[in-house]
């Protein structure tokens, strides 16, 4: 196990697969329960009614949609940007224009014959804006 700071509060602990120490993690968890909550009350809540109404940072709440823990829907498009091309997406990191083109080019590094180039099938659209919870 590596041993490393908190990012957040600087306190020594072993990392295993969480990015930071137990205690932080454990108010991450209570502040995603709390956005869980609102959303659950209030589910066509922009971003920045999230932020103010649960006291969770907007960037911590994208972080949540990339991870795929939020789904936003159609109405609020746009909120999150592909990191390579900065495209709209609805979670993740890269849109499937830019996957592709990295798939490729891995695929072309290692020797290998590059994945088939089929368009991934549009992810169904929610009726109205707002966030939803995804349910595991």
């Amino acid at each position: 196990m590596a041993a490393m700071n908190c990012p957040k509060c600087g306190r020594l602990f072993n990392r295993v697969q969480a990015r930071v120490c137990p205690a932080c993690e454990k108010l991450e968890e209570e502040q995603f329960q709390q956005l869980r909550k609102y959303i659950e009350e209030e589910p066509f809540a922009n971003i920045t009614e999230l932020a103010d109404a649960t006291g969770v940072p907007t960037k911590r709440i994208l972080r949540y949609i990339r991870e795929g823990r939020l789904e936003m829907s159609q109405g609020l498009m746009g909120e999150l940007k592909c990191s390579q091309c900065g495209e709209p997406i609805e979670e993740g990191n890269f849109c499937s224009s830019c996957s592709q083109k990295m798939a490729a080019n891995l695929a072309s590094s290692l020797g290998v014959a590059p994945p088939p180039s089929a368009k991934a099938p549009e992810p169904e659209k929610k009726k109205g804006a707002g966030f939803h919870v995804r349910r595991s």
